[in-house]
């Protein structure tokens, strides 16, 4: 039984345009981030010639599903971020994947750059206008919802200023008060945007506060990576 409303149906492109509109129309928000996949697809004759039906999401139907959404928000307000989800597809195809040449310039771009499915991957600047790197950790699907990734994190956002990115997220579905995912929110902001400064440099302005006490700098970055050694064992 197929689950996932069918893209290439008019009443579904419908809908989407009126739930799209009755969203910006009831709330005020500053952005949006779109996605077409993690739901099913739909294998109907018509979908199935647009490609392939494998795995969790489509390409193809991202080319078809997300430039109207963007459209519908950059009228409401040109100010507004539209922002949409690659999923893997530039490691997939490691050139231009086919969609992007639907994505207008004025969106931004996420691109996975960490996750324990595939490792740290920041490569050559993607094909978007806007590229961000989404950083898979604090995610249940991937079991990374109580780990630490200090050293992942200051990498990252160190190779992403190299290759001009122009941001960095993280997926963070646990609350800041959890320990872990405070240090890694707190990292992700500072290393996004001082990609140079040092581990101890970190240690000593936002873990030696946490920590309390009389700890130095260099025992408290000591505790904390050996905790995430104890994680990744």
């Amino acid at each position: 039984m197929e689950t996932a409303a069918c893209p290439s149906k008019q009443e579904t492109q419908d809908w989407n345009r009126r739930g799209m509109e009755w969203l910006l129309g009831t709330f005020q928000i500053g952005g949006l981030d779109l996605e077409s996949g993690d739901v099913g697809l739909c294998h109907c004759e018509e979908c199935r010639k647009r490609g392939s039906r494998d795995g969790a999401f489509s390409v193809e139907d991202m080319a078809m599903v997300l430039p109207p959404m963007m459209e519908i928000v950059h009228a409401h307000d040109p100010q507004l971020w539209t922002v949409c989800s690659s999923y893997d597809a530039y490691k997939e195809y490691v050139g231009k994947p086919p969609f992007m040449d639907t994505i207008p310039d004025y969106a931004l771009t996420t691109w996975p750059v960490a996750s324990k499915n595939f490792g740290l991957a920041i490569v050559d600047r993607p094909p978007g206008a806007h590229n961000i790197g989404f950083i898979y950790y604090g995610h249940k699907a991937n079991n990374t919802q109580h780990t630490l990734h200090l050293q992942d994190i200051q990498y990252l956002c160190k190779k992403a200023a190299e290759k001009e990115w122009e941001g960095m997220c993280i997926y963070g579905e646990q609350a800041a008060y959890f320990v872990n995912n405070r240090i890694n929110y707190l990292a992700l902001a500072e290393f996004s945007q001082h990609p140079e400064m040092s581990l101890e440099e970190f240690s000593r302005k936002h873990l030696v506060p946490l920590f309390g006490g009389d700890h130095s700098p260099e025992q408290a970055l000591e505790e904390i990576l050996s905790r995430e050694a104890k994680a990744e064992a």
